[in-house]
């Protein structure tokens, strides 16, 4: 073909399809008739209906108050058209409307591809993020686990040293009473027993600083 007939997706009848402007078609496929008379004729013949194979653009021409009235058809009504023509020029119309939606086509499958593939890295990246936020939850389930069981294990250090505390203060009383009696601890053995339950409330008091850090 010498000359291009420009195809354009547009929307007609709700649907977005491709079409071109009859105006061209008429003139690639060279009919002898009038344009007007031609594509009128056409759609009474062929029961074409208006908003589902074609819609109609009119703009006013220059100069006057006449309407210029166009006619926007779908591919495959322009495709109907041309062979209908019966005639060199529609056939070789026709066949580029063919490899025109051929391409049209593929690219139409090639995108849809792209969009696929797209679509399962998406949903593989967000299978991963769940496994991962899976994991995370686990590993936040442990370590409150043990968390609570080193507080756990450190609330009963602190109440078994207390426990050493209270005796101690008892062992305390114990050997003023006996430092009262009768029979008095000498003093440097008094001390030397001091020191010895003085070093289990700091081991105790250590142990138990450990754990809460």
């Amino acid at each position: 073909m010498n000359s291009i007939i420009k195809v354009q997706n547009i929307e007609i009848g709700a649907k977005s399809v491709n079409s071109v402007n009859a105006r061209e078609l008429h003139r690639d496929i060279e009919s002898k008739r009038q344009y007007s008379h031609w594509i009128t004729n056409r759609i009474k013949k062929y029961n074409f209906i208006e908003n589902k194979d074609y819609i109609i653009i009119e703009t006013k021409k220059d100069g006057n108050n006449a309407n210029l009235k166009d006619y926007i058809i779908t591919l495959d009504m322009a495709k109907e058209l041309a062979m209908v023509e019966n005639n060199l020029k529609g056939r070789e119309v026709r066949e580029y409307f063919i490899e025109i939606e051929k391409k049209y086509q593929a690219k139409l499958l090639k995108d849809s591809e792209r969009q696929k593939t797209i679509l399962e890295n998406e949903k593989s990246k967000n299978r991963d993020l769940l496994v991962d936020l899976s994991t995370c939850k686990e590993k936040l389930k442990v370590l409150e686990n043990e968390k609570n069981y080193i507080k756990s294990n450190a609330l009963l250090k602190f109440e078994n040293m207390q426990l050493e505390v209270s005796k101690t203060i008892n062992k305390f009383n114990l050997l003023k009473l006996k430092s009262l009696n009768k029979n008095p601890i000498p003093q440097n053995r008094f001390f030397e027993i001091m020191e010895a339950l003085l070093s289990i409330l700091v081991l105790n008091s250590q142990t138990l600083a450990e754990d809460f850090n």
